[in-house]
């Protein structure tokens, strides 16, 4: 799997390991509940992940997942390989999936068999195409990890999906997370080439988003670049710098204070009629070292606007 969706989709499996199941398998489970990821041996082995599902009867089974982004002509031999290494650790087999997320048509295989004169074969494990499954299913829980893998799943609409995704999110998250989770969203998006259906949804629905995180950044860069163009360079990167400097100080209250969407909106409208970069800066260090949104409020204020 490519490394820079690996850790996000691990994280993600970790949290939704539960409702994972109970879509893929159809089964009821009570809890899961994660076991090391990683098998010693000269050559280490860390798969991606690894639990117990305890059934409401009270008995229980192991289940190892490995997520693929791309097709992979030896899974079979690698899925066999993390099953003997299973077995021999945990004394049982366990129910072996893959969860391809891949946008190229699956050609993986599922099975090995084979007979030679002293040995007999016969394995077989499940893959699951994510984007066969409904989006829906992802959009009626509350879990915020399983509301983003929608944008993963079958697409009909990508705009109605991501808008939908977003709507989910805000009434879900506080506005600190809100922007975790976007972040989040873009790197999935991307994997689906949606991420130009992202951008033009969060621009329609008015979404401030941190200048650091990979999609909002390009687009203010973008839109840097377009003013640049219309009345030069030098000026379109200064009116980047303010943009920045004011997404800044926004991002640093909210995460210090917890503000509120419209508390947020309120001081954004404030920042906006700021147009000194030396003021914007004084603010910045202002949100950094004040002790309470009012004595901030105060400074903000107290700035000449143009």
């Amino acid at each position: 799997m490519a490394q820079k969706y690996d850790k996000l989709l691990k994280d993600v499996l970790q949290e939704v390991s539960i409702n994972l199941v109970e879509v893929l398998l159809g089964l009821n489970i009570k809890e899961v509940h994660p076991l090391p990821t990683e098998f010693p041996s000269v050559e280490s082995r860390l798969v991606d992940f690894l639990g117990t599902l305890e059934y409401e009867d009270g008995h229980d089974d192991l289940l190892h997942i490995e997520v693929q982004s791309s097709n992979d002509p030896e899974i079979v031999a690698r899925m066999l390989e993390y099953a003997a290494k299973i077995i021999r650790k945990y004394k049982r087999p366990a129910n072996q999936i893959v969860l391809y997320i891949g946008d190229e048509k699956l050609t993986m295989d599922k099975s090995l068999s084979y007979t030679t004169a002293t040995t007999e074969l016969n394995y077989r494990f499940q893959i699951y195409n994510i984007k066969e499954i409904d989006s829906s299913i992802f959009l009626e829980k509350d879990n915020p990890k399983f509301i983003i893998l929608a944008a993963l799943a079958h697409v009909e609409v990508p705009h109605e999906i991501i808008r939908t995704i977003l709507q989910k999110l805000r009434k879900t998250l506080p506005p600190r997370s809100f922007q975790d989770y976007l972040e989040k969203l873009d790197v999935i998006c991307e994997l689906r080439n949606m991420k130009h259906v992202l951008e033009k949804v969060v621009k329609k629905m008015g979404i401030e988003f941190d200048p650091k995180g990979t999609l909002l950044y390009e687009m203010g860069m973008k839109e840097g670049m377009k003013e640049g163009m219309k009345e030069g360079m030098k000026e379109g990167m200064k009116e980047g710098m303010k943009e920045g400097v004011r997404e800044s100080i926004l991002r640093i209250l909210r995460r210090r204070f917890g503000l509120s969407e419209t508390e947020l909106e309120e001081i954004s409208r404030k920042l906006g009629n700021i147009s000194n970069l030396d003021q914007l800066y004084t603010l910045q260090d202002a949100a950094l070292s004040v002790s309470s949104v009012e004595e901030f409020l105060n400074q903000l204020e107290s700035v000449k606007t143009d």
